[in-house]
């Protein structure tokens, strides 16, 4: 299960804030003690902004158990103008992606349609030992393949190049 934390962006720092920030960690061990009794992973996904991505890190560090862990989303992070930092930090605690690419704005488009360094993705892929899935997580809407036969075969070819690189990465953790 992938959430997103509820944290209304641009509240400063002080009690209200850390208020909003103790009632998602009692959220949050609420939902990892209903999931573990299930046999159900909880992933913490990263934002678009900075404040957002420090209460997940500290989330993240505080409950280290199994079932809880990370959604990587691709977009999200470089809309605050870095690509694979939250990745890189959590790539061991990594249970799924949501790919998309973007040029700044949390657009959704297909892989290789934004500035995302993808390059970058699979040599950082190579560092890791995830042998999850690699979910897509566009929208035909900015898409420059309106025509939903083009743009799925579209999805479809950059989903194989993503895992043609990511084979390569395994086989190079594999070789090493």
């Amino acid at each position: 299960m992938v959430i997103h934390l509820i944290q209304p962006y641009d509240i400063p720092h002080g009690e209200l804030r850390d208020r909003m920030i103790d009632r998602g960690r009692r959220s949050i061990t609420a939902l990892a003690a209903y999931c573990e009794a299930r046999g159900v992973k909880l992933a913490l996904e990263n934002g678009q902004r900075a404040d957002y991505d420090e209460v997940v890190t500290a989330f993240l560090t505080e409950f280290d158990t199994p079932h809880v862990g990370f959604c990587y989303d691709s977009g999200h992070e470089h809309v605050q103008g870095r690509c694979f930092q939250m990745l890189e930090s959590f790539g061991d605690r990594l249970l799924t992606f949501h790919l998309h690419d973007n040029t700044g704005a949390d657009i959704h488009v297909l892989p290789y349609e934004g500035t995302i360094p993808w390059n970058r993705f699979n040599t950082t892929l190579q560092r890791l030992s995830y042998r999850g899935n690699l979910l897509l997580e566009v929208d035909i809407t900015h898409s420059q393949y309106k025509d939903p036969v083009e743009f799925l075969a579209q999805a479809h070819a950059c989903a194989e190049t993503l895992l043609e690189g990511w084979k390569h990465a395994i086989a190079a953790c594999e070789g090493a």
